[in-house]
């Protein structure tokens, strides 16, 4: 129960009273406890002390009144938006083997779990309730969706500066192996997420490379204390905030970053 002059500051959801009401409840419960913390208090005023508590209890519910602001649903909206934004830009494959690895896909079944939220969410918001619970379904399914989609296996032409696995720079040289560098890379992030005290945020630029190895949010899981904060090609921020890393996936081995930043949408 809240204070307030009118309730029209509290949520529909919870309840209000007027100060002075507070007031003289929180007096008569501190005038009982008085009374049962006198050991020279009689009977009769034990029985006379629970007898005006309970009239007070009984008065203080009586003045109780539900709030009238009205439910704030602007985060659920917004989370309809971004569901509806990566459904669009996800097409309908079986496996992703006959699209560009620059091209989101999900399986038929996959997207019509997300749309049927979508429209649920839609829905609760046209009726005068908390939208939390919608919300929390909504965010679940995004989650699934995000774990269950993919980009295509068709290579697209790869790094402008270095051929991936090659070993050589674009014009031949001797040079680094993109695979080793992503590995290295990672393998620092994970140690310092690893060594990272609960509430520290770890920081890093991951411009020269596409994917997250699943290890990395292993660790953020594990450390669950400990946030991560990934700049990448395009020069978005990836956050995945402490406590919010993805569920364990069988047989994951990477994320792409494309992914990351389409479900934490940083």
């Amino acid at each position: 129960t809240q204070i307030s002059a009118d309730g029209t500051d509290i949520p529909q959801t919870r309840y209000w009273v007027k100060e002075t009401e507070m007031d003289t409840f929180e007096t008569a419960i501190e005038d009982a406890q008085k009374v049962f913390d006198n050991s020279e208090a009689d009977a009769e005023g034990v029985k006379q002390a629970v007898s005006d508590l309970n009239d007070a209890i009984a008065a203080f519910k009586s003045a109780r009144k539900a709030g009238t602001k009205a439910h704030d649903t602007a985060e659920l909206e917004q989370v309809i938006a971004e569901a509806e934004k990566a459904l669009e830009e996800t097409v309908v494959s079986v496996d992703g083997s006959e699209l560009l690895d620059n091209q989101k896909w999900a399986t038929a079944e996959v997207r019509a779990e997300l749309k049927a939220a979508i429209v649920a969410a839609k829905e609760a918001l046209t009726k005068d309730e908390d939208p939390s619970t919608a919300l929390n379904a909504l965010q679940e399914a995004m989650q699934t969706f995000s774990a269950a989609s993919d980009f295509g296996a068709i290579p697209t032409g790869g790094n402008e500066n270095v051929n991936k696995g090659s070993g050589k720079s674009a014009q031949g040289g001797p040079g680094p192996d993109i695979d080793e560098m992503n590995e290295e890379f990672w393998l620092k992030v994970k140690e310092k997420i690893e060594k990272a005290d609960s509430g520290d945020v770890v920081r890093v630029s991951a411009k020269e490379f596409d994917e997250m190895p699943y290890a990395v949010m292993e660790a953020l899981r594990d450390n669950d204390g400990v946030s991560l904060e990934i700049t990448w090609s395009n020069g978005d921020k990836i956050g995945i905030a402490a406590g919010n890393a993805m569920q364990p996936e069988k047989n994951r081995i990477f994320y792409s970053l494309s992914s990351l930043d389409v479900f934490y949408n940083a």
